[in-house]
């Protein structure tokens, strides 16, 4: 009975994420900004679903890192940073990495720099 009381508390209050936070890291790779269309997050995610029904986000492109082994890392929308700046450039991404569902949020522009492998 605790078992089961304990694993339903981690999946209702999203307790499951604490093992897929690696905490900040650094990534190398190139950013692509793909044809498909992500929502933009809302502030309150418990809302979304209201929220979406009287007024639909915003859609922008999807933008990931492509790493030198070709695995793909996605980058989520950040609020004053423009990914299209940074196309088809070796980069270091920093920021909070989620392992499981393959992300890395970028907290704002000082967690981009240029990579120089020379």
């Amino acid at each position: 009975m605790g078992v089961f009381l304990t694993l339903s508390v981690f999946g209702i209050f999203g307790g499951g994420k604490i093992l897929c936070d690696r905490g900040s890291q650094s990534q190398i790779g190139i950013i692509r900004v793909l044809n498909i269309q992500d929502s933009i997050p809302s502030q309150i995610p418990l809302l979304d679903p209201f929220l979406d029904y009287f007024a639909p986000r915003q859609k922008i492109k999807r933008a990931v890192l492509i790493r030198n082994d070709s695995s793909v890392v996605r980058l989520p929308y950040v609020r004053n940073l423009d990914f299209k700046e940074y196309v088809d450039l070796p980069l270091i991404a920093t920021g909070n990495y989620d392992s499981c569902g393959q992300t890395l949020t970028l907290e704002d522009k000082e967690g981009i720099e240029f990579f120089n492998s020379e």
